[in-house]
């Protein structure tokens, strides 16, 4: 077992947890350390029943990626930050019943690189714990973001949400630049009526972007004209 509270370490180190059950690794006390990756069983050599506990305020940084494969193993992130900085930053590997948690209001999960992605394949179950209130950002974040058939999506809390909040909320779940490949409709059917969750694409947002500036910069020639034509 590993217990981090301490801020602004680089260990240089590739963690590898395999072939072996029940440890634990945990960061909090707003710890801040970087890894140069970190990988839960492999082929051949599975992890089984490992945790990651990424606390309130604290950041677990890898130069590499970070990949899950095995069977009984959890990923909680509560208010915390995970982020990846290779090509395949997050990896999850088919299993079974492998778990990962997303708890608080700004829990993230980050692929850094402009090519990042995220992969979750079949037997894991994703959860959203909302009871503290919905997310002030999309927890998933990377290049692109594929979460296979096979998973299991829950919400926890979501009726306290709605309740507290007295109106209809979108929920954002994912922020990608090439897209998310995810049923967002056919969850939003099993949601109660007032709640749906968003996937966002940063490609509509940069294209508006730059419709945009293109009208702010004909406008300003039409306006130059106008008046030079006065």
């Amino acid at each position: 077992n590993c217990i981090i509270d301490e801020k602004g370490k680089d260990f240089y180190w590739h963690i590898n947890v395999n072939n072996c059950t029940g440890n634990q690794f945990t960061l909090f006390n707003k710890a801040t350390v970087k890894f140069k990756d970190f990988y839960m069983g492999k082929s051949g050599t599975p992890a089984i029943s490992q945790r990651v506990f990424v606390g309130e305020d604290c950041t677990l940084s890898l130069n590499g990626g970070f990949s899950m494969t095995g069977s009984g193993n959890t990923l909680t992130i509560s208010n915390g930050t995970l982020q990846a900085a290779s090509q395949n930053a997050f990896s999850w590997n088919s299993g079974e019943n492998n778990s990962i948690i997303f708890v608080g209001t700004k829990p993230q999960l980050l692929a850094t690189a402009d090519d990042g992605k995220v992969k979750i394949s079949s037997g894991s179950t994703i959860t959203f714990d909302l009871t503290k209130g919905t997310y002030t950002g999309a927890p998933i974040k990377g290049n692109s973001i594929e979460i296979l058939d096979g998973n299991a999506v829950r919400f926890v809390g979501l009726d306290a949400v709605r309740e507290n909040l007295q109106s209809s909320i979108d929920i954002p779940l994912m922020q990608s630049v090439s897209g998310c490949s995810f049923n967002a409709t056919e969850l939003n059917a099993t949601l109660p009526a007032g709640v749906k969750v968003v996937m966002y694409d940063n490609k509509s947002a940069v294209y508006a972007r730059m419709i945009s500036e293109r009208n702010n910069i004909a406008a300003g020639y039409l306006a130059d004209g106008e008046k030079q034509a006065k």
